[in-house]
């Protein structure tokens, strides 16, 4: 399974993401969305998951998602801190679910990192340039239970 991951594009739909999620089965937002109309620009290339960030409109979007994709559970997020300096709501929920991948945004730097068998990861931020950060979003190919293949691309 092919699955783009982005976050904080606040408004903005890059050209480079339809080349780069061209191909993708699934689209998982972390936040900061902007405006409605980013997600129906994702949903033109794929079915699309997104959480709100501390950026968007409360009660419009759920702030977490629990998903699961070939038997692999994903936590999809805005905030959680760091990987290895999580916030505490995150670290009681990682503790109790046991997720195998941890989805969020909301830094603008993207990273991916395994701490204690979780891979997180954070796409980085695909909307306008900020915090002197390149902007960047990351794809992911789930190939049963083999290690996923993930990349982050600078756009």
């Amino acid at each position: 399974m092919n699955i783009g991951l982005i976050s904080d594009t606040h408004g903005m739909v890059r050209p480079e993401v339809f080349e780069l999620f061209n191909g993708m089965e699934l689209i998982l937002h972390a936040g900061d969305i902007g405006d409605g109309g980013v997600i129906e620009e994702l949903k033109v290339i794929a079915p699309v998951h997104a959480v709100g960030g501390n950026n968007d409109v409360l009660g419009h979007w759920e702030e977490r998602l629990e998903l699961t994709f070939g038997n692999r559970l994903f936590y999809l997020t805005h905030i959680i801190g760091s990987a290895t300096k999580l916030e505490p709501g995150i670290k009681d929920w990682i503790a109790q679910k046991k997720p195998d991948f941890m989805i969020y945004g909301h830094t603008h730097k993207a990273a991916v990192d395994l701490v204690d068998g979780i891979t997180f990861i954070n796409p980085g931020s695909a909307g306008k340039r900020r915090f002197h950060s390149e902007p960047t979003l990351a794809t992911m190919t789930l190939n049963g239970s083999q290690s996923p293949d993930i990349n982050i691309h600078q756009i």
